[in-house]
């Protein structure tokens, strides 16, 4: 027999009258931080963890991994970017259409070039262009994240293969990137 807990009711007769009725369901279990979200690229030339920041509306990658990689030349962008130390950076351009190998898949991929000192484990940030371009979903309970390439699936666990990882902090140079587009009107001032 199912608990009931019994409560008093009054009627607009003013009659009283006691009730079961079930007890309220019980809190959910308090859980912590499940860590960064790694996702491993297994480029040629470099195998590496990217951390998957869906705050960012950018792919970033330091300008000494560009040249590791011997990518084609950087297209010129006037974008800006604050990184999280509050330094506010030009980057060295735009390598378009990069192949990231993840597993099984390969996904095209444009990021943003900046000089700056990063984690040589952990040198790519993918933000929500390459999580979309992947079919990302994420579950954050679960401590996985499954990516998408047509029909197929590429399951990634986060709880066992990034522990190496998330579980001894590093200091990181990049945690968060602002984006600031120069208008047009302020592009020609700068021109002249």
């Amino acid at each position: 027999e199912d608990e009931c807990v019994e409560e008093m009711h009054t009627d607009p007769d003013h009659a009283e009258y006691n009730i079961k009725v079930p007890p309220p369901p019980p809190l959910p279990e308090k859980l912590g931080d499940p860590g960064k979200f790694l996702i491993p690229c297994g480029f040629s030339e470099l195998k590496c963890k990217a951390r998957a920041n869906l705050r960012a509306s950018i792919n970033l990658m330091p300008l000494s991994v560009w040249k590791k990689l011997g990518l084609p030349d950087l297209i010129p962008t006037r974008m800006t970017l604050e990184l999280a130390n509050r330094v506010i950076c030009t980057p060295d351009g735009i390598a378009r259409d990069v192949f990231v190998p993840v597993g099984k898949f390969t996904f095209p991929t444009d990021f943003v070039v900046v000089d700056y000192e990063s984690n040589p484990r952990v040198p790519l940030i993918l933000g929500r262009p390459f999580l979309r371009t992947a079919h990302a979903l994420i579950d954050v309970h679960g401590e996985e994240m499954i990516l998408h390439d047509g029909d197929e699936r590429l399951t990634l666990n986060m709880k066992y293969d990034t522990t190496s990882y998330s579980n001894h902090p590093r200091r990181e140079s990049v945690n968060l990137i602002n984006i600031f587009n120069l208008s047009s009107e302020d592009c020609l001032k700068d021109l002249v």
